[in-house]
């Protein structure tokens, strides 16, 4: 008898409720605990992009404040001197960042793709005679692909932008909380208009 546990499993009954986002959040969290060194490093990476690129707009305005209306030269240095010791600093952790991320989507998948073998290894003979090849090859080229073009953009693409949205909401709730209450406000306008206009705009 085949077993159904393992990387591999046969196709889900289609009235089977599925696992969902959380579910698949999960598993990810599972295959990734062999690299969570280098994980801390990268979101440690994150959050100190992050924090320069929060204080850029905050420079701005005590370079205004402070250099310019107040004349005093002190903070003028200072701010500039800053920014160009943080831009530096933080250009340098991000190619870090880079690199250690490479590092540790190619482990990952090379993890996979040691478990989708070992399972298909150790299915049975009717597994083979009811799969063909190219069914198989699949799991190894194709999908896997679409896996790692999925965790190459999970930086850019959602942890970025989430981390610039809690930055942004921060920073507006320490200069103005009114601005910080209207921006929360129009912000799901911005998420909803495009749902609301963007099929009559195909139709036309």
């Amino acid at each position: 008898m085949e077993e159904d546990s393992g990387f591999y499993t046969k196709p889900a009954d289609p009235e089977a409720p599925s696992g969902g986002v959380l579910e698949t959040i999960r598993t990810l969290g599972r295959w990734a605990r062999p690299f969570r060194g280098p994980i801390l490093v990268i979101f440690a990476i994150l959050l100190l992009e992050m924090g320069f690129s929060a204080a850029v707009p905050m420079s701005f305005k005590y370079l205004i404040d402070k250099a310019l209306i107040g004349k005093d030269q002190t903070w003028l240095y200072g701010i500039l001197t800053g920014l160009t010791v943080g831009g530096l600093a933080v250009s340098a952790a991000g190619f870090g960042r880079d690199y250690l991320y490479a590092r540790v989507v190619a482990g990952l998948l090379g993890n996979l793709r040691s478990m989708l073998f070992e399972r298909i290894q150790s299915l049975g003979v009717r597994f083979f005679s009811q799969s063909s090849s190219g069914d198989i090859l699949v799991c190894f080229s194709g999908h896997l692909a679409a896996v790692e073009s999925s965790l190459a953009a999970a930086i850019p693409w959602a942890v970025l932008p989430g981390l610039e949205i809690c930055c942004s909401v921060t920073l507006l709730f320490l200069l103005d909380w009114r601005l910080e209450l209207a921006a929360m406000f129009v912000f799901p306008m911005t998420l909803m208009g495009p749902r609301a206009v963007g099929p009559r705009a195909t139709q036309a």
